[in-house]
């Protein structure tokens, strides 16, 4: 139903605070957030790139990507993600206009990680967000995010 290895085009999600895009190595990182700061980042974990996304100052150093569904069926969404230094990570799923519900909350440094979700049918709001303070660039990172029927 949704497959997004971060090799091809950039997919359409819904809304993307901050700075997001694909990345190999720092170079990329450098083309998106176009900033001559330090980059902490954690390099793709499958295929040769991955998807990234930090704060800006204009975003009070906020960071998010979000992606919606309508389900017909239950289905499964699964995603592989990471992090540097972040003083925040957040996932959380918000189902049929309910209440947004945390799923993931963590800080610090974040070594590859997958999360697998069961569904329900509805309308779901998936968003990941990061927060960081101070001079450097810290990136959150996904990858292999998949939302497949049951």
């Amino acid at each position: 139903m949704f497959f997004d290895d971060m090799e091809g085009e950039m997919q359409p999600y819904k809304s993307i605070t901050g700075y997001a895009g694909y990345y190999a190595d720092q170079s990329d990182l450098d083309r998106i957030c176009y900033s001559s700061y330090s980059h902490d980042f954690h390099y793709p974990i499958h295929g040769k790139r991955a998807l990234a996304f930090s704060g800006s100052y204009a975003h009070a150093n906020v960071s998010s990507i979000t992606l919606t569904a309508v389900l017909q069926k239950p289905a499964s969404l699964s995603f592989w993600y990471a992090a540097k230094y972040v003083d925040d990570f957040k996932f959380s799923i918000k189902k049929n206009e309910a209440a947004e519900e945390e799923k993931i909350m963590l800080s610090g440094t974040i070594q590859w990680s997958k999360e697998k979700f069961e569904l329900e049918a509805g309308s779901y709001e998936f968003v990941w967000s990061t927060h960081s303070t101070g001079s450097y660039i810290h990136w959150a990172s996904l990858d292999d995010i998949q939302l497949i029927y049951k």
